[in-house]
């Protein structure tokens, strides 16, 4: 929308929104840039939310929801209009990207086993929704708007694509 807020978490998937996203008019983004530590955006986006009364779209890798995942609390017993998109390829994108760099053959930072993003929104009282393609994310979207309060919305990638 016209008034729309994006937040972001750190990582690969923050250097794609900054990339990616046209914000004109009275839209605004809010990222921490290189200055800040993963699990910042729920949280940013809450202030947002707050403060505006605006919808905030907060755009996350799994490994940054997964550090601050406990605010969907907040989010669903204040009813905050926050729209949770989690990018979920399964692994710290940007720590793997920088040791694949540095030529580093052993890495710790995949979550093969995966994890239900939307049952975690729903056992924090919020609608959940999973998208593997890109009408299933539309559609999870057009549902997570209609909703009016919070929502997550976990779209899963591939391994190797950023997030």
């Amino acid at each position: 929308g016209s008034e729309q807020i994006y937040t972001t978490e750190v990582g690969q998937h923050q250097i794609w929104a900054a990339k990616h996203l046209e914000i004109s008019g009275h839209q605004r983004f809010i990222t921490s840039g290189g200055l800040g530590a993963m699990g910042f955006g729920l949280g940013a986006a809450i202030g947002a939310a707050r403060a505006s009364g605006r919808r905030i779209v907060n755009i996350s890798g799994d490994g940054s929801f997964l550090m601050n995942m406990a605010e969907l609390s907040t989010a669903a017993y204040y009813n905050l209009p926050i729209i949770e998109v989690v990018l979920d390829n399964r692994s710290l994108g940007m720590v793997r990207q920088l040791q694949k760099n540095a030529h580093l053959h052993f890495s710790q930072v995949d979550f093969s086993r995966g994890v239900d993003y939307p049952a975690l929104a729903r056992a924090f009282g919020i609608p959940g929704y999973a998208a593997k393609t890109r009408q299933e994310a539309e559609q999870a979207l057009a549902q997570a708007l209609a909703s009016g309060g919070p929502a997550l919305i976990a779209c899963q990638i591939a391994k190797n694509q950023p997030a």
